[in-house]
């Protein structure tokens, strides 16, 4: 099976190769197939945390019976690698954006995409996604679940004044996403 053996990286993602010289799977989903079989196994990545014996979790491929199984023998169709599931980092929130910039008096207004970890279902898993938004550098707003906001603080006018916007994501206690 490809990415078994440290020389070959072929099957496997990595966030440095070739630096790293071991089988190592970057943050996302990978999904494993043998060639010409059925069996399939899915990984799940995207955790901050492997708390797993030696940092490894071992799978094992039984080609004449076309399973993947855990040490223990139990067929296993999905790892995932992470321990809590609101330690996950989410992604950065996407198309954030001043819906009402050219409208003096007004209060800035903003709107987003949200992230690849939007609030709701992913699998059986309930996430919720939390928005910070940034003025200057300083945050500015609690923790919205909404994909718009206004900074009610703030009224454009024509005094040459300029303000820096950006937001973040995450979840209740993970890291925040990059700006």
């Amino acid at each position: 099976m490809a990415g078994v053996d440290t020389s070959d990286n072929n099957g496997w993602n990595s966030d440095n190769w070739p630096y790293n010289q071991s089988p190592f799977l970057g943050r996302g989903f990978y999904r494993i197939t043998v060639e010409g079989k059925s069996a399939t196994l899915k990984v799940d990545c995207y955790g901050t945390d492997f708390n797993y014996p030696g940092s490894d979790y071992k799978v094992v491929y039984y080609y004449d019976q076309d399973k993947f199984k855990d040490l223990n023998g139990t067929v296993i169709s999905e790892v995932n690698l992470y321990d809590d599931i609101e330690g996950l980092q989410p992604t950065v929130p996407l198309n954030f954006r001043c819906t009402n910039s050219n409208q003096i008096g007004e209060h800035p207004h903003f709107a987003w995409d949200g992230t690849s970890w939007p609030n709701g279902i992913r699998g059986e898993r309930e996430i919720t996604v939390y928005y910070k938004i940034y003025r200057n550098g300083i945050g500015i707003s609690p923790g919205i679940t909404d994909l718009e906001w206004t900074d009610n603080s703030v009224t454009m006018d024509e005094s040459g004044k300029i303000f820096r916007y950006h937001a973040t994501a995450k979840l209740s206690h993970s890291p925040e996403s990059e700006k």
